[in-house]
């Protein structure tokens, strides 16, 4: 299943309940900010916040571990940023543990 929501005007989003998702596309919802629902999206694979401004933390995803892809390019105010604003494979799981250890401090 696959959900694009992209430039949507909401702050806080409630998806917790979509267990089957596979793809979410929030690209450009510059309002967004509370991502905790996607702690749950554990089918997870390719998700994009690109352009989204006003996430700055990302501990809601630190264990999605279907998580594929991860765009996060133009997310300006991110509280811990990767070298690369795409991250796949190994990039992708060094950041997540980055962000687990984090999240322990």
């Amino acid at each position: 299943m696959h959900l694009d929501i992209t430039d949507c005007k909401i702050d806080d989003l409630e998806l917790s309940n979509l267990n089957n998702l596979k793809t979410l596309k929030l690209s450009g919802c510059k309002s967004l900010w509370n991502i905790d629902s996607l702690a749950k999206l554990n089918n997870l694979e390719n998700l994009y916040l690109d352009g989204c401004l006003n996430i700055e933390e990302l501990d809601p995803i630190a264990n999605l571990e279907n998580l594929e892809i991860l765009d996060l390019s133009d997310c300006e105010n991110l509280s811990i940023y990767p070298e690369n604003d795409i991250l796949k494979g190994e990039e992708l799981a060094s950041f997540l543990s980055k962000i687990k250890d984090e999240k322990k401090i």
